[in-house]
C-alpha cells in the first residue's frame, strides 16, 4: 500500500510554501525489491511564458543537495518515523532504508514527476517540460514522468480559492 507524505499539497495557497518535497509516495510491493518511491514537485504559474517551470529543476537539485532539511534522505527519515510511531508499521522501516540513494544516478527505484500547473492560454507546456526532463536526465535522474495540468482562467480560479469564493 503506498504511503504519501505531502508538504505543500495540504496548503497550496499559503502565503509562503513550506520548504521540502511537495509530494512523496513510498510504495510497498509484494516483494521488497519491487518497493518504490515517487517524488513529485509542483509549480503553479499564471505566467504565459511558463518561465517559472524551470524552478522544478532547482527543486530536484535540492533533493540531493547540501541542505539536510531539503534532501530526499531526510524526507525518507520522516517516512520511517511515521511508519514506526504514527502508522504502527515498524517492520517496513528497513524497506525504506533500502530505497535511499546517495545521488539521482543511484536511485534505481525512484520516479520523479515534475508537474506544471498552468493556464491553457500559456505557451506550449510540452516543449517546456521536455527541456526540463532533458536537464534532469543530464543531472542523473533515471525515471522522469512529467505532467502538465492546464486550467482555463487559472489566475481567476486561484484568486477565488485564495479569497475562499465559490
Amino acid at each position: 500500500m503506498p504511503r504519501c507524505i505531502a508538504a505543500n499539497a495540504f496548503h497550496p495557497l499559503a502565503n509562503i510554501s513550506r520548504t521540502g518535497i511537495d509530494l512523496l509516495w513510498v510504495g510497498f510491493a509484494q516483494q521488497p525489491n519491487q518497493d518504490f518511491v515517487i517524488h513529485q514537485e509542483v509549480k503553479t504559474t499564471t505566467q504565459l511564458d511558463l518561465s517559472y517551470a524551470s524552478a522544478l529543476v532547482d527543486d530536484y537539485k535540492k533533493s540531493f543537495g547540501k541542505n539536510p532539511n531539503l534532501t530526499l534522505t531526510t524526507h525518507l527519515h520522516e517516512v520511517k518515523s511515521k511508519l514506526k510511531y504514527e502508522w504502527a508499521q515498524p517492520e517496513l522501516v528497513d524497506r525504506v532504508n533500502a530505497l535511499q540513494a546517495a545521488s539521482p544516478r543511484d536511485a534505481d527505484r525512484l520516479t520523479i514527476i515534475p508537474t506544471l500547473v498552468h493556464d491553457l492560454k500559456s505557451e506550449a507546456p510540452v516543449p517546456k517540460l521536455a527541456g526540463i526532463e532533458a536537464e534532469l536526465s543530464t543531472a542523473g535522474w533515471k525515471q522522469i514522468n512529467s505532467w502538465a495540468i492546464g486550467f482555463d482562467g487559472l489566475g481567476t480560479h486561484l484568486k477565488s480559492m485564495a479569497e475562499d469564493q465559490p
